[in-house]
């Protein structure tokens, strides 16, 4: 495959991201499904070309997103949690199944403790906005995340077997 068809392909994924990454600004609920939809975009970029390219993916939202998208809030969660992660999903999902998934959990709880501080005192948001108990959401993070990998699994096994004959037609 050419490698302007993959610049040409990540550039449109990334778009698509951007997209879904300003469609925050919509509706409050928007500020957690959003992310996850603009991260499918770096997993599909990084399924179809590999991890370089699903970091530039990575790399080109998080920017784009952080000087035009209103919702600091979702940026941040794309930024730290659900854009990196299918990038460390397909750098990983090839060792032993006990070190990936301690991997990931490390990944996970990491981001979620330097989101939670950068809030507090990068952003001075009161300890009460994560609510009484930040070990819970710490739990709840982490069950999230793990349902996250599994629903970019089941994405890709869709985008394998009824998408990708689309957008890849005839370049293989």
């Amino acid at each position: 495959m050419r490698s302007s068809y993959r610049v040409a392909l990540c550039g449109v994924l990334s778009a698509l991201a951007v997209l879904f990454m300003l469609l925050t600004t919509f509706m409050p609920i928007f500020n957690y499904i959003c992310p996850v939809l603009a991260g499918i975009c770096v997993a599909i970029a990084a399924q179809e070309f590999g991890g370089r390219y699903g970091a530039a993916v990575y790399t080109a939202v998080s920017l784009l997103s952080i000087l035009i998208v209103a919702e600091k809030d979702a940026v941040f969660v794309f930024v730290l949690l659900m854009g990196m992660y299918p990038v460390l999903k397909y750098s990983v999902d090839s060792l032993k199944r006990s070190l990936k998934l301690t991997i990931k959990l490390l990944y996970i709880n990491i981001a979620c403790f330097i989101y939670y501080y950068a809030g507090l005192y990068l952003f001075g948001l009161p300890k009460d906005s994560f609510g009484k108990t930040p070990v819970i959401l710490l739990g709840l993070a982490n069950y999230i995340m793990l349902m996250y990998d599994l629903m970019i699994d089941k994405y890709c096994i869709i985008y394998n077997n009824k998408l990708k004959h689309m957008v890849l037609k005839g370049k293989r």
